[in-house]
């Protein structure tokens, strides 16, 4: 697999986690913080992602 489609795999995933932990009101900080750390690394920074 193209390591561009595995990223995109893991960002689907990470933001499937947010999603539903803030649906169900039990979100924790670990893949917020792992989402921003991808988005930085991937060029994508933003003050959201700092």
């Amino acid at each position: 697999m193209h390591s561009e489609e595995q990223a995109k795999q893991v960002e689907d995933a990470l933001m499937g986690r947010i999603y539903t932990a803030l649906r169900d009101g039990g979100l924790d900080a670990e893949p917020v913080l792992e989402l921003a750390s991808l988005l930085e690394e991937w060029g994508e920074s933003t003050p959201a992602t700092r």
